[in-house]
C-alpha cells in the first residue's frame, strides 16, 4: 500500500509538470522553416541517452550504470534489484523492463539552421523544450514509462511579388502550430534473456495554415483574398518493441533489438475560411 501511495504522488508531480510542459510547448514557437508548411518538420525521438550515442536506441541495453545513490545504499547494507539501467529508451518499450530506479528526465532542443535559395539566404535560431518522461519499476520483471514531447513543429512566414496582365500581386504565407505526442509504455522481461514491450501514443494538436493573396495599390478590379486553414490532430497509435540480449563475460554483453511502428495516416479535422477584403 505504501508503494502504492509513492507511485501515485510521483504521478501527481509528474502530471502537473506535463501540464505546464504543455502550456509552454503551446505558446513557444519551435520552428521557423517554410518546409513546414508540408506537413510539419517532425522532430527526433531521441532522449538524452540516445543523443549521447550517436542515435542508437533499438537494441540499447547499458548495464553496470551506478549512480551515486548506490554507494550510500551499499554502505547502509541495503539490497536493491539492479537490472541495470536508469536511462529511458523510448524508440523501443522492451527496454522499459531494464529501469531499476525511478528515473526522471527532461531535454532542451537547440536548433540553428541557414536556408539558402539562390542568392537568398536566411539563418533561423530556434530553442525548444525537448521532452519529459519519467519511468520507474513495477515489480522485478516489469517496468513502465510514459512522457510527453513535441512531434512535429510548423512555422514559418515568406512572401513572393509576381505580375499578371501588368498587375502586382504579393502572395503571404503563414503558419504556426504543430503536434504534441503523449506515450504510455510498459515491458516486461521474461526465461532472463527476452523482453516484450508496447507504447501507446495520443497524438494532438493544431496547425494553422494561412495565405493572402494581396494586389497592388493600382488595382481596381480585384478584391484581395485571404484563406485560413485551421487543421486539428487527435489520433492513437501504438509501437511494439522486443529485445534478446545475453552476457558474453563479466564487462561484454551482447543485444538485439527490433522495433515495430505500424504506419498510418493521422485523423484530424479541417476547417476553411476564405474571404475576400479591400
Amino acid at each position: 500500500m505504501k508503494y502504492l501511495h509513492i507511485i501515485a504522488n510521483r504521478a501527481f508531480v509528474f502530471c502537473f509538470c506535463l501540464f505546464c510542459f504543455f502550456s509552454v510547448s503551446q505558446a513557444q514557437k519551435n520552428t521557423d522553416s517554410p518546409y513546414s508548411r508540408y506537413g510539419g518538420i517532425l522532430n527526433p525521438q531521441k532522449f538524452n541517452g540516445n543523443f549521447g550515442l550517436g542515435g542508437v536506441g533499438y537494441a540499447w541495453r547499458p548495464y553496470h550504470y551506478k549512480p551515486i545513490i548506490y554507494d550510500s545504499l551499499a554502505r547502509s547494507n541495503a539490497k536493491l534489484n539492479d537490472r541495470g539501467t536508469n536511462y529511458i529508451n523510448p524508440t523501443n518499450p522492451a527496454s522499459f523492463s531494464n529501469i531499476s530506479l525511478t528515473t526522471f528526465e527532461a531535454s532542451l532542443l537547440s536548433k540553428n539552421i541557414q536556408y539558402t535559395s539562390g542568392t537568398q539566404s536566411r539563418t533561423s535560431s530556434n530553442t525548444q523544450l525537448g521532452h519529459m518522461a519519467l519511468a520507474l519499476p513495477v515489480s522485478r520483471n516489469i517496468g513502465i514509462g510514459f512522457g510527453i514531447r513535441p512531434f512535429s513543429s510548423v512555422g514559418y512566414n515568406y512572401q513572393f511579388v509576381t505580375s499578371v496582365n501588368g498587375e502586382t500581386i504579393t502572395n503571404v504565407y503563414e503558419g504556426s502550430g504543430g503536434v504534441n505526442e503523449i506515450f504510455l509504455g510498459v515491458g516486461y522481461q521474461f526465461l532472463n534473456s527476452f523482453s516484450v514491450g508496447v507504447k501507446g501514443k495520443y497524438l494532438f494538436g493544431n496547425i494553422i495554415d494561412d495565405r493572402r493573396i494581396i494586389y497592388g495599390p493600382n488595382s481596381t478590379f480585384f478584391f484581395n483574398t485571404y484563406d485560413q486553414r485551421d487543421i486539428l490532430v487527435r489520433d492513437v497509435s501504438f509501437d511494439f518493441g522486443l529485445q534478446y540480449f545475453k552476457l558474453l563475460n563479466k564487462d561484454k554483453r551482447i543485444v538485439v533489438g527490433v522495433n515495430i511502428s505500424p504506419v498510418d495516416e493521422l485523423n484530424a479535422e479541417r476547417s476553411q475560411i476564405i474571404r475576400a477584403y479591400e
